[in-house]
């Protein structure tokens, strides 16, 4: 029974100290772990704490001057708008003359400055400068809508005498973005319509500019 005891409490401590032996090396391990947590966080510190507060960007402390300089716009006329001016205001040169110029400069205007120069074109060309001026640009299907606008419009301001055979010819040309709104504007203006009959179109307008003709 001695010996049976003796064997027993041996094994009994055996386990003691195989038990104590892992609860060390685990106590070891979770030391080792959260040393080399702590380490990274150290490392990691710096790093963040470096990064500048969005605020400090655009201010310094007690300064009340933006540390990033303002953008400042130009004001004032935008160079092509100064330049159209410039043109309007001469006191020395006819309106007409003035015209023809604005008109040569629309290929190399910006696309916002389009509608302006067209605007102060059509405003002071004559009608009997019309056919040498203006009537080839509105007609060309490839002329920029911007401008296209405005040199349409004033088209339905001139006589008969250009307004319709100008229509007819911006009609006939299926690749001209007018091309339905000449027609159109041909119907309203005659009271007829042809459809694509171009030669009825033609009598037609002769047939109105005709009086207007044998009265000059």
């Amino acid at each position: 029974m001695p010996a049976v005891c003796y064997n027993g409490g041996v094994k009994r401590v055996t386990i003691a100290i195989l038990l104590a032996a892992l609860l060390a090396f685990a106590l070891t391990r979770f030391l080792q772990r959260s040393k080399a947590h702590r380490a990274v966080d150290v490392t990691l510190a710096p790093a963040q704490s470096s990064l500048p507060d969005p605020p400090a960007i655009l201010k310094q402390e007690g300064v009340s001057t933006p540390v990033v300089s303002p953008l400042f716009l130009a004001r004032g006329d935008l160079p092509w708008e100064a330049q159209i001016e410039a043109i309007a205001a001469r006191q020395d040169v006819p309106d007409r003359l003035k015209a023809r110029f604005l008109i040569s400069m629309l290929p190399g205007l910006p696309e916002e400055a389009l509608a302006k120069a067209a605007e102060e074109a059509t405003a002071r060309l004559p009608d009997a400068d019309y056919p040498s001026v203006l009537q080839p640009v509105v007609i060309d299907p490839h002329t920029h809508g911007m401008a296209m606008s405005v040199l349409f419009a004033d088209l339905m301001q001139r006589p008969d005498s250009i307004t319709l055979p100008v229509l007819l010819s911006i009609a006939r040309d299926p690749t001209h973005p007018y091309a339905h709104s000449a027609r159109d504007n041909l119907q309203l203006l005659l009271g007829h319509t042809f459809g694509s009959d171009w030669l009825r179109w033609e009598q037609a307008i002769r047939s109105r500019l005709a009086p207007a003709q044998q009265r000059n």
